[in-house]
């Protein structure tokens, strides 16, 4: 696409022109504002969510839709203002989320004084997660990493911007239960490694390490802690950085692992979120959500690499949003973003279609505003897994047992020549009723398809923070309701 604005200067002459999918050739200013335009696109409905309360797609036809959050002004009287949402920014340092981080600073200039306008948000939280590692990062390490973070986001020029930095064991602190607050920093980074990292001798398999489920149980640790911390610093809006490649990655990942019923979640630009507190008090209808969001979801990773290039910008770990796993270790995760990142460049319409396509599905998702229009909020319908929060599909643990060739029930040769009718019985993969039984009793109930395999992975169930089990208990306290109502 041709301009008039001049040759970039940076630019050697000699260098090849550069071409962006389906946008054509840009020079670097026109680049640059058509990924802000791009941007505000996609974060839209994050802007809409602090000015209103409320989501874009709620339907009209519900009848839920809500008026703009307001509070009483001082002075008296009827004069009200309006009031924003808080947004807090998970940042990894990886690429993604360095791009986001420049791309937010238009929502957050130097306001003048005699500005009436009110700002778009109320402030920013900058939050990063120290992944703690399998023998604990070297702390000068890890806290210098740290410190430039912090030095970057206080540079970006952002007024009242807050850093902070959690580690991922502080997903054992649970400030409902009294013995997790009383526990040192040290005992639950031992608790997280005990998790993440068991020996093959401590699985209940006794066999080679399920690196595939530890690493989805890690994510799926890394986006409960980040919506707790959301919570705890009032935020109601929960921004990340995954870009369009990421999310093609996950979506494959996800299909890969048994997640295609939440797969609305896993391509999701935006979802919103209730604890149990909140949906068993209907606060939703006051706006209280917690709205996740990737408003840099339909930016692909070549466009955000060319944005760093054009703005000279720092990036700490270009690696870490590719899903790398360290020590050579074989995931699925692993093998997804390679054979996306290869595809990619063979043929460069390959996250697009990966998306168009998954976009069209429209399964069921974790979004709490699907529920409150089919009237499932407040009640006792809806669970969501208790390890990654997604959506639970009926028996997914009797189809999972099913084609299961480690669970069928070996049978002897005397009982093979029998009939039916004198065999002991048992279902129809040859899993008896005692096994469902004790299944029924186990985490399986309270756990979606693709989180199944982590149990089997981890040395033992009581190894997983507080709220899995709390979920598995509200779960069964379910359960068993239904059983007495059906009696």
């Amino acid at each position: 696409m041709s301009c008039s604005q001049p040759d970039p200067l940076d630019v050697d002459e000699t260098e090849p022109e550069r071409a962006f999918i389906a946008a054509g050739s840009y020079c670097s200013t026109c680049f640059e504002a058509y990924l802000y335009s791009k941007f505000k696109r996609s974060a839209e409905g994050v802007r809409y969510f602090s000015r209103t309360g409320t989501s874009m797609d709620h339907s009209p036809l519900s009848g839920r839709q809500l008026q703009p959050r307001r509070e009483v002004g001082g002075g008296g009287g009827d004069r009200h203002i309006h009031v924003r949402s808080r947004v807090l920014l998970g940042m990894s340092g990886g690429l993604g989320s360095r791009v986001l981080l420049e791309l937010l600073k238009v929502w957050f200039p130097i306001r003048e004084t005699s500005s009436k306008a009110p700002p778009a948000f109320a402030g920013l939280v900058v939050v990063h997660v120290e992944m703690d590692t399998e023998h604990g990062q070297p702390d000068q390490e890890q806290n210098a990493f740290t410190e430039h973070l912090k030095t970057l986001v206080e540079s970006m020029g952002i007024k009242d911007v807050e850093f902070i930095s959690i580690p991922l064991s502080d997903i054992f602190k649970d400030s409902s239960t009294p013995d997790s607050t009383s526990e040192t920093a040290l005992e639950r980074h031992q608790k997280l490694v005990q998790l993440l990292h068991p020996t093959p001798s401590q699985t209940p398999s006794k066999t080679k390490i399920d690196h595939t489920s530890l690493a989805s149980l890690q994510r799926s640790l890394l986006f409960t802690l980040l919506r707790r911390k959301a919570r705890k610093e009032k935020c109601e809006v929960l921004v990340t950085g995954e870009g369009s490649d990421r999310v093609a990655e996950l979506t494959i990942e996800g299909m890969a692992l048994g997640r295609g019923y939440s797969i609305g979640e896993e391509v999701g630009v935006e979802w919103e979120v209730l604890d149990r507190q909140q949906e068993q008090k209907q606060e939703q209808a006051k706006g209280n959500g917690l709205l996740v969001a990737r408003p840099v979801s339909g930016i692909l990773r070549a466009e955000m690499e060319e944005f760093v290039r054009v703005k000279r910008l720092v990036v700490p770990r270009p690696g870490v949003d590719r899903g790398e796993v360290a020590n050579g270790r074989s995931t699925i995760q692993a093998v997804v973003t390679k054979f996306v990142t290869d595809l990619q460049k063979e043929f460069p319409s390959t996250v697009q279609t990966v998306l168009a396509t998954v976009h069209k599905l429209g399964m069921r998702s974790t979004d709490a505003r699907m529920r409150i229009e089919e009237g499932e909020t407040g009640s006792e319908s809806w669970e969501g897994c208790a390890i990654c929060g997604g959506p639970v599909q009926e028996g997914a643990h009797r189809w999972r047992k099913a084609i299961t060739m480690s669970d069928l029930v070996e049978t002897d040769h005397a009982s093979a020549t029998r009939s039916i009718e004198d065999v002991e019985p048992q279902t129809v993969i040859g899993i008896s009723e005692s096994k469902y039984e004790e299944s029924a009793n186990s985490l399986d109930t309270s756990l979606c398809y693709g989180c199944l395999l982590i149990p089997k992975a981890i040395a033992k169930t009581e190894d997983l923070p507080s709220y899995v089990e709390r979920q598995r208990r509200s779960r069964r306290r379910m359960d068993d309701v239904v059983k007495e109502f059906l009696i």
